[in-house]
C-alpha cells in the first residue's frame, strides 16, 4: 500500500472523526466528576461547612477539587468520601430528597450537625472530622478567604524591610 497525500489526508480526517466520536461517547456514558451526583453531594456538603458570606464559599475557591485530588492518592480517604456522600444522600431521604444537594440550607445543616454529633469511630463522625479539617486547611490557605480574618497576607516583602540588617538594641525608657 503506497502512502500518498490523498491517503494521508483521508486517514487524518478519519482519525479526527474517530477521536471526536470517542470523546462524545465518553462524555455521554462516563460523566465527568462535576456532573456526578457524588460530586454534587460533596460540593453541597462543603458549601454547608463553609458557606458564602463576605468571602467565597468552599466550592468557589476550589476546595472540592483539592480534597478530591488528595483522596486519589489515598484509597482509604477516597472510600471514606464515597461512603460519607452515600450516607449524606441516605439522610436526605428523611426529607423526601434523593440527593443531599437537593435539600434546603437548613435541612443540610441539620444533617451535618447529625454527623458532627455522631458516635466516635462511626462513619458520619469520621467523615465529618476528616473532611472538615481538610476543608478548613485548603480554604484558609486561599488568599480570597483572608479578608474575613483581617489578614492581609504575608509580611514579606512589604513588612520587615530591614530584615537584612542585624537586630537593633531595644531602647527602654
Amino acid at each position: 500500500m503506497k502512502l500518498n497525500r490523498r491517503r494521508l489526508l483521508r486517514l487524518s480526517v478519519l482519525g479526527g472523526v474517530l477521536v471526536g466520536a470517542w470523546a462524545l461517547c465518553r462524555r455521554l456514558f462516563w460523566p465527568t466528576p462535576a456532573r456526578s451526583p457524588e460530586y454534587q453531594t460533596f460540593a453541597a456538603y462543603l458549601d454547608t461547612l463553609i458557606p458564602e458570606d463576605e468571602t467565597p464559599s468552599a466550592t468557589q475557591v476550589g476546595v472540592v477539587e483539592k480534597i478530591l485530588a488528595k483522596s486519589t492518592a489515598e484509597d482509604p480517604y477516597q472510600q471514606l468520601i464515597k461512603k460519607g456522600c452515600a450516607w449524606l444522600d441516605a439522610q436526605a431521604g428523611q426529607y423526601d430528597a434523593v440527593h443531599f444537594s437537593a435539600l434546603s440550607e437548613a435541612q443540610r445543616e441539620a444533617i451535618v450537625r447529625l454527623a458532627a454529633d455522631g458516635q466516635a469511630d462511626r462513619l458520619p463522625l469520621r467523615f465529618f472530622r476528616q473532611t472538615q479539617q481538610d476543608a478548613f486547611f485548603y480554604y484558609y490557605a486561599h488568599p480570597q478567604s483572608w479578608p474575613s480574618l483581617g489578614y492581609t497576607g504575608p509580611p514579606q516583602p512589604q513588612g520587615f524591610l530591614d530584615y537584612t540588617h542585624p537586630p537593633r538594641k531595644p531602647q527602654y525608657g
